[in-house]
């Protein structure tokens, strides 16, 4: 029986994949499609490879990669599928953060290093939605991509924190979504005090405003 591929759209997969300091050149080749630097990256070291436990279960956490390129440059990649219209909030915030820390070694600003918060995807885009579709495997960094999914799906022990995550990401749109209807009735409710008192103040009665609300 085939074993389904596990889908690397859940942060836990793709960050096992593209931060994993057993296959850099796969990093490295997605980093050259995204950014298309004139000079190709040709060497990344991997700052958080390891995952631990508790922010597999942990809803609200972001597995993120962080990565420092031969060319010095800083980079911060995250993935993201729900919309939660704060994108470029976040995506400033981290920035701004992982440039800022820079100064605890540094602490000149002539000496702070390029910094990249990559959101996009480019070449990768068929791998990281269709993972079960024929791909370009003669692109030897994507069919390493393909090779370390099949790895990671045959798996029992990943498969089971993968199935943890999802859990937990599927927890946290669900928190999201009942928390989004909260602020809708309470806006709702705000709305309607706010047109009853502008009634009171038109003269209207209580019996009748309340036959206007509803």
């Amino acid at each position: 029986m085939k074993t389904s591929l596990l889908s690397p759209k859940i942060d836990f997969v793709f960050k096992k994949i593209f931060g994993s300091q057993e296959h850099p050149k796969v990093l490295i080749s997605f980093l050259n499609a995204v950014l298309k630097p004139i000079i190709a990256i040709v060497e990344v070291e991997i700052k958080n490879s390891d995952i631990e436990k508790e922010y597999i279960e942990d809803k609200f956490s972001r597995l993120d990669i962080k990565a420092k390129t031969n060319k010095k440059h800083m980079i911060y990649i995250e993935i993201q599928v729900k919309n939660e219209y704060n994108m470029i909030k976040r995506s400033l915030y981290y920035w701004g953060k992982l440039y800022t820390n820079q100064f605890k070694n540094k602490g000149k600003y002539k000496e702070l290093e390029r910094t990249v918060c990559i959101n996009i995807l480019e070449a990768w885009l068929q791998f990281i939605k269709e993972p079960e579709k024929n791909l370009e495997l003669d692109i030897k960094e994507i069919k390493e991509a393909k090779d370390e999914l099949c790895k990671l799906s045959s798996n029992e022990k990943e498969r089971k924190m993968y199935f943890i995550r999802e859990q937990s990401l599927i927890q946290k749109e669900s928190a999201l979504d009942c928390a989004k209807e909260e602020g809708k009735i309470k806006g709702q409710m705000e709305k309607a005090v706010e047109i009853a008192n502008n009634l009171l103040s038109m003269g209207l009665s209580i019996e009748q405003i309340q036959v206007e609300v509803d």
